[in-house]
């Protein structure tokens, strides 16, 4: 996943090998018997197996899902197992064609320069003919079943290929929301591989790329079955032709198969646009074109009393004094406080369209497309990936609870907070457009006098049954336990999480808080998180109400995280931080 500024190298730059140092090995050893030396065939035999996994468990999952009638696996169950097939997919091929596994993750690389163009149709190819073998496998282990189930082969096809969930559900709806999954995966895997930016380590990175598939899955897979993948959808569509389930495989809602092919090569274009536009194209030391580790490791959670180091993998300071020194990029931001901004915003935004799309999803799929374990699930998926598209610039806060709390215990600057905050409230309101631009047919459809869905958005009294104070009380101590474990996963002298690990471990955090306090107010612990989809949900027409209600409740998930991240982060520093001895030294340093 590093990001090569040599040309020759840039395509091989996505594997964990480098197949350019492993070519020259090749020519100075003997080669095995009928051992293939062509670097583009190894890669291409690479992608038809990483393919050919990914949708041996993909579609096997779908298939006993759909033949078992809801004995064999559930909702939930597709998420993950596509999810761990895309895991070891990667496994599979990875370290020798980067696992595109992918027609758009392939485009996109091109796109960008990260491969090169000659190799884009065969590696394309190699993907669809793995689908479509494991399509055939799929359907050799479970034909019996469909002869049972559907021995007219007139309800199953969606086994093996993905359709609107209704009709209920416009194709251009179909196609926005593939456009809006196909962009969150290769502007995760942008992120999740950018080694100025909190990437995963090269160990974890497979797993992280699964974690992404599975939330995509949870938050926007009711729509049009979340392809996100054109070769996942065509290869297995065209085997459903083959093996009886008619050409309505392609001709149904007026030749719907079109949109799981351009949707998403058209939504990994504009992924990769906007990580690249408004957080890689920017980071001071890009125009290195490599990374030095051992820089990474030196700034990595350091207690410095430069809040630019402070919660950063990457010290910014120093970063700005290498800009300096070497020519900039046409349009780059070179304001530090800018960019810390624009990452405030992409990461607010990715947190809020895993966390609003969730609940849409549930909601709207009424029980039948996820439950209350996929909300708590995808919102730490949400903070998972917030945290990977900024927070080697920003510190990834995404809260500005977590953004005051820090200014309190003078780890950020205060004139830094107004705009950290508005950053954060304007990715959220952006996202909730785009949640609701996703979901709209079906809001009409649910709720058409918009009544009862005003809490896709925004948090809400659990019932009349729980009073606001309540509330308040859940929000306060929600937070503080939120900040509290913040403070704790990087204090450098108390069993910290690696700096690798530190972005799963927010994350867990926040799925361990809705778990046990999600009730009573719907765990916002983020006022951006509840302000800014709730002022969309104003101007998107569910009224007034949405302020006034619970006689004006809304100011609650504002003031109590707040409070509650004051308290949290107190209570660990005066307890806890503060009397580190000066000369203590971890026991995992000795």
């Amino acid at each position: 996943m590093a990001r090569n500024s040599d040309s020759n190298s840039k395509d091989k730059a996505d594997g964990y090998v480098g197949l350019q140092e492993a070519d020259v090995e090749m020519t100075s050893a003997p080669a095995r018997p009928y051992q293939v030396k062509s670097p583009l065939l190894r890669e291409c035999m690479a992608e038809f197996i990483g393919t050919m996994v990914l949708i041996l468990f993909g579609d096997g999952v779908v298939a006993q899902v759909v033949l078992g009638e809801g004995t064999k696996g559930e909702y939930i169950n597709i998420n993950l197992c596509w999810g761990l097939g895309v895991l070891f997919g990667i496994h599979a091929s990875g370290g020798v064609s980067g696992a595109h596994l992918n027609p758009a993750v392939t485009t996109t690389l091109a796109i960008f320069g990260r491969m090169e163009w000659r190799k884009v149709p065969w590696y394309i190819l190699a993907q669809v003919l793995g689908a479509f073998v494991a399509a055939f496998i799929v359907w050799a282990i479970y034909n019996p079943m469909f002869n049972v189930i559907d021995p007219e082969k007139n309800s199953t096809q969606g086994v093996f290929a993905t359709y609107p969930f209704s009709s209920d559900v416009p194709v251009g709806t179909c196609f926005l929301t593939e456009v809006v999954g196909t962009a969150l995966l290769l502007g995760g895997i942008f992120a999740i591989g950018d080694e100025f930016n909190k990437p995963a380590s090269p160990y974890t990175q497979p797993g992280a790329v699964a974690l992404l598939v599975v939330a995509i899955g949870m938050a926007f897979g009711m729509n049009s079955g979340y392809a996100i993948n054109p070769a996942r959808d065509f290869g297995p569509r065209l085997f459903s032709l083959c093996a009886g389930w008619g050409s309505k495989v392609f001709t149904a809602r007026d030749h719907y198969f079109w949109v799981p092919i351009v949707g998403p090569i058209l939504g990994g274009a504009i992924g990769g646009g906007v990580y690249v536009g408004l957080v890689e194209h920017h980071h001071p030391l890009a125009v290195s074109g490599s990374c030095d580790w051992s820089l990474l490791q030196h700034f990595s959670m350091a207690r410095a009393s430069d809040d630019k180091t402070e919660n950063e993998y990457i010290g910014l300071e120093e970063a700005d004094e290498v800009m300096t020194s070497a020519p900039a990029r046409p349009y780059q931001v070179k304001s530090p406080l800018l960019r810390e901004c624009m990452a405030e915003f992409i990461g607010t935004m990715v947190l809020i369209l895993f966390g609003d799309g969730v609940v849409a999803q549930v909601v709207l799929g009424e029980g039948t497309k996820g439950e209350y374990i996929n909300i708590n699930l995808c919102w730490g998926l949400g903070v998972l990936f917030g945290i990977h598209a900024s927070g080697g610039v920003s510190g990834a806060h995404l809260n500005p609870a977590v953004t005051t709390t820090l200014a309190i215990f003078g780890r950020m600057e205060w004139r830094k907070v107004p705009w950290y905050i508005l950053a954060q409230v304007l990715g959220a309101f952006v996202a909730a457009f785009i949640v609701w631009a996703i979901y709209n047919p079906m809001f009409n459809v649910i709720d058409p006098e918009k009544n009862s869905t005003q809490g896709v958005f925004a948090t809400y009294p659990f019932s009349s049954d729980v009073p606001v104070g309540t509330c308040f009380l859940t929000e306060v101590v929600g937070t503080a336990l939120l900040l509290g474990g913040i403070f704790a996963i990087g204090d450098e002298f108390n069993k910290p999480a690696s700096p690798y690990t530190q972005p799963g471990a927010v994350a867990l955090l926040v799925v361990a808080i809705g778990m046990a306090f999600g009730m009573n107010s719907g765990y916002a612990i983020n006022p951006a998180r509840d302000f800014g989809p709730r002022l969309f949900s104003l101007c998107a027409g569910w009224g007034s109400k949405v302020f006034t209600a619970r006689d004006h409740y809304f100011w609650v998930p504002i003031v109590g995280p707040i409070l509650g991240g004051a308290i949290g982060g107190g209570v660990y520093v005066g307890l806890v931080e503060h009397h580190h001895p000066r000369d203590y030294k971890h026991p995992l340093d000795n």
